[in-house]
């Protein structure tokens, strides 16, 4: 979920109230259609057919195993695929590691 995005890496804001009637969107907005895809298979085929992604079967993922065992949800690629809610690796904007000079996105992107 979107819940207290705003409180992590050791900066709280308090405890903030909605009023249960008013008309929000989340963080992220409604439209996710001009970022990364979620919810979609990830395998070794799709790899091998598109040319452009690492097999996640047997790719480190820098995180201790391989992508399909750190990152993936019963092999989809997922919100929490890259992002970290928790921040129990630290990293700036709740990311599973670091994002300098493409370091995520090469994790399972060769190109």
């Amino acid at each position: 979920g979107t819940v207290a995005l705003e409180n992590f890496g050791g900066i709280t804001n308090g405890t903030n109230f909605i009023d249960p009637g008013a008309r929000i969107g989340g963080v992220a907005g409604n439209d996710l259609s001009t970022d990364h895809p979620i919810s979609f298979e990830y395998t070794d085929a799709l790899a091998a057919s598109d040319g452009g992604l690492f097999p996640p079967a047997n790719t480190n993922s820098g995180l201790g195993s391989t992508i399909d065992g750190d990152m993936l949800f019963n092999s989809r690629v997922e919100c929490a695929s890259c992002h970290d809610v928790h921040n129990r690796f630290g990293v700036m904007h709740l990311l599973k590691m670091s994002n300098a000079n493409s370091e995520l996105c090469l994790t399972c992107h060769n190109k």
